[in-house]
């Protein structure tokens, strides 16, 4: 495992984290969530950054790591990057607020 490996781990799990704490600074709301392009705009921010993170991975990691759903996490970011005005609301709350925990919890041994 590249050293530098870990120092892009420990960035996703820093976005993961920035995601939980909008979660936390607009109460885990989901109504609020639907009407609030701030909050919107800020956690696809994370997924993408997330996903930038994901692709300098290296190989070697990654494969060492397949229970980790790499391929998914990088289609979010571009989805979320390149088709944002098609971003189902839905699809993106589960995202930050189901599958972010899980990928950091995924990621915490790993460091």
């Amino acid at each position: 495992m590249k050293n530098k490996d870990i120092q892009y781990v420990k960035k996703i799990i820093e976005y993961c984290d920035i995601a939980d704490n909008l979660l936390d600074e607009y109460e885990r709301d989901y109504l609020l969530f639907q009407t609030s392009q701030s909050f919107q705009l800020s956690t696809s921010m994370c997924i993408v950054q997330i996903g930038e993170y994901v692709s300098r991975l290296s190989d070697e990691f990654k494969e060492k790591h397949d229970n980790i759903p790499w391929k998914q996490i990088k289609g979010m970011r571009n989805f979320a990057a390149h088709q944002y005005e098609h971003f189902e609301f839905e699809v993106l709350w589960h995202t930050i607020t189901e599958e972010l925990p899980e990928l950091k919890e995924s990621l915490l041994p790993l460091i």
